[in-house]
């Protein structure tokens, strides 16, 4: 496959079409349910449970990316910055400076989906 199992991810691999011969077929089958089982099995269980083999690894991709990225890892290190960062100055009332670092704060704080600790091979 030239595009690689990425092309699973993004959409460029598409599923074959109903004329297609059975070998093709059960290959694409195979690789998109592995795609979708590994990332069913690196994320928390709540997740793992909207992805069904029965979907396209593009669309598990998505949901994936969504559920995690939003209120992911980088913007919980965004927040940290900006709330270490945060510097107390007399142009600016002490209880709004306050206020900006309890909200980064809160934020880092926040629950993320946890992704599962992978031991060992998956296949």
């Amino acid at each position: 496959m030239e595009a690689g199992l990425v092309g699973y991810l993004d959409g460029s691999i598409m599923a074959p079409s109903v004329n297609a011969d059975l070998k093709e077929k059960n290959e694409w089958l195979q690789y998109n349910s592995c795609i979708i089982g590994t990332l069913g099995y690196i994320v928390d269980d709540s997740l793992a449970q909207e992805l069904t083999p029965t979907m396209l690894a593009s669309e598990a991709w998505a949901i994936v990316k969504k559920r995690t990225s939003q209120s992911g890892i980088i913007a919980k290190l965004n927040s940290m910055q900006a709330a270490i960062t945060t510097k107390f100055s007399k142009a600016k009332e002490m209880n709004t400076t306050i206020g900006e670092l309890c909200d980064h704060l809160a934020a880092v704080s926040s629950p993320v989906l946890p992704l599962h600790r992978m031991s060992g091979s998956l296949f």
